[in-house]
């Protein structure tokens, strides 16, 4: 299918970011350091993005310091962001499974799921990098919620927030994010776990409110 590019209105020196691969995409010759600067001219331009379409809360979460510097120290902070974030996500990933897994595994485990491109994603400005810490998130914390879940018994706080946020970023973050929160559910969920569980576990996903999939002020047409 055809891809949607919007025109957005973006200080000037990220305007140019469009502009940085063009020594050394496709020659393996080439050094990145051949890429000019991003530098603050103070001017506002519009330029095209293929992005308007997505979710904006990445954007949220990681493009703040884009208001704050308009240069490459900008850029920097708005990877710093993407990683520090992704890491916390993976960090609340690694205590969720730990409920219920024991920690050798959970070592094996998560090690086995942090390739080295999950951090050179995080560490990129890159939704896929926010979506797939969520991921591991929303999948830790399902494994922990359907397997201690118990008519009668109360879940902890902390593990029921896990879940619920691990789930929110997911299904914001990108549009098939609600499909990998579906599929986690359906692995997680096993014959010998109670049904009601699963549909706890369901009722909980839903709960969270996904209306910033909708809503995107940087369109100008």
């Amino acid at each position: 299918g055809s891809i949607e590019i919007d025109v957005v209105r973006v200080p000037e020196a990220y305007a140019s970011a469009h502009a940085l691969p063009g020594c050394y995409a496709f020659n393996p010759e080439a050094s990145v350091a051949c890429a000019p600067d991003l530098e603050d001219s103070g001017r506002i331009v519009s330029t095209y993005t293929t992005a308007g379409p997505y979710p904006p809360l990445f954007y949220a979460l990681v493009g703040w310091p884009s208001r704050l510097v308009q240069n490459d120290a900008g850029a920097y902070l708005m990877r710093l962001m993407g990683a520090l974030i992704g890491a916390l996500l993976i960090a609340f990933a690694t205590r969720s499974l730990s409920r219920t897994v024991p920690v050798p595994l959970v070592v094996v485990g998560m090690s086995v799921a942090m390739t080295p491109m999950v951090p050179f994603v995080m560490g990129s400005i890159n939704p896929a990098g926010l979506e797939i810490a969520a991921a591991m998130l929303f999948w830790a914390a399902s494994i922990a919620v359907i397997g201690l879940w118990q008519p009668g018994v109360r879940l902890d706080r902390g593990l029921l927030a896990e879940f619920l946020v691990g789930f929110a970023v997911l299904v914001n973050t990108r549009s098939l994010g609600l499909m990998f929160a579906a599929f986690a559910l359906i692995t997680t969920y096993s014959p010998g776990s109670s049904s009601r569980a699963l549909l706890m576990a369901v009722g909980l996903a839903i709960t969270p409110p996904v209306t910033l999939a909708s809503f995107n002020p940087a369109r100008v047409n």
